[in-house]
């Protein structure tokens, strides 16, 4: 059995830099194009759609329903806005595997939706995190033993960690840039070429610089990729999600 999806095409010309206006409901009709398609990948036909239209003037970028996503750990409170999405903590949850410290958890909530192909994941998120250790940012999830994720992680009043965890066959591997406190957003985009993926993250000056590129050893059809959020100790916060795109290669 299929399900529809309905997937939103909005055109922006490239002498517009403002995503927040490009996405919003004040898009004229003519520079919209929807698509209700039949298909069992609600990210299945985000390929088919980026090589057929003829948008080479134009820069392309695919807003999705939020019924095309899906949770992993339903979070017990989370609200849905125009362009937003907010999601509060709960205490000890967390995604790591084994390394150095022993445990494994894969119990924290995630929006994602499903990859199909080559694409290019960004969002920024604002937080305001409260203990060691908070996070929240992007997850690329295959299964409880292969999955990556991207966030500045809490540490002190001193300074954070902007880092990497990239988790292949069940041992998860921690890379981190030490940052200055306080920080509140931070922007990602992660591009998926076959196996292997290119983290990048821009902060409030909007550009973006290379944190690292690396190899995913399980296949990524059909893994999700979206947004999580977490508190591993005994904390809670607020973590705030916007400009979510995938534009597909």
């Amino acid at each position: 059995m299929t399900t529809e999806y309905v997937l939103k095409i909005y055109v922006q010309n490239q002498r517009q830099n403002n995503i927040k206006e490009f996405a919003s409901p004040g898009v004229p009709n003519e520079s919209k194009k929807e698509f209700t398609c039949p298909v069992k990948n609600p990210c299945g036909i985000l390929s088919l759609i980026g090589k057929n239209l003829d948008l080479k003037p134009f820069q392309k970028k695919i807003i999705m329903e939020y019924d095309m996503f899906y949770w992993l750990n339903r979070p017990r409170k989370f609200e849905f806005m125009a362009n937003f999405i907010k999601i509060r903590t709960e205490p000890e949850t967390d995604f790591w595997q084994r390394t150095h410290y022993g445990f494994s958890k894969t119990n924290a909530p995630a929006f994602l939706t499903k990859t199909n192909g080559n694409l290019t994941f960004s969002v920024r998120t604002l937080f305001n995190t409260q203990k060691q250790y908070d996070q929240c940012g992007v997850l690329l999830y295959v299964d409880e033993e292969n999955w990556l994720k991207i966030s500045v992680e809490h540490e002190n009043e001193t300074f954070a960690r902007l880092g990497s965890v990239v988790t292949n066959l069940g041992y998860s591997d921690w890379a981190t840039a030490d940052i200055s406190f306080p920080v509140t957003e931070m922007s990602y985009r992660l591009s998926i070429k076959n196996q292997d993926v290119k983290i990048e993250y821009a902060e409030k000056d909007n550009v973006f610089r290379q944190m690292r590129i690396l190899h995913m050893h399980k296949l990524l059809q059909d893994a999700g990729i979206g947004i999580y959020a977490c508190s591993p100790l005994d904390s809670s916060f607020e973590a705030g999600f916007t400009d979510i795109s995938i534009i597909p290669e």
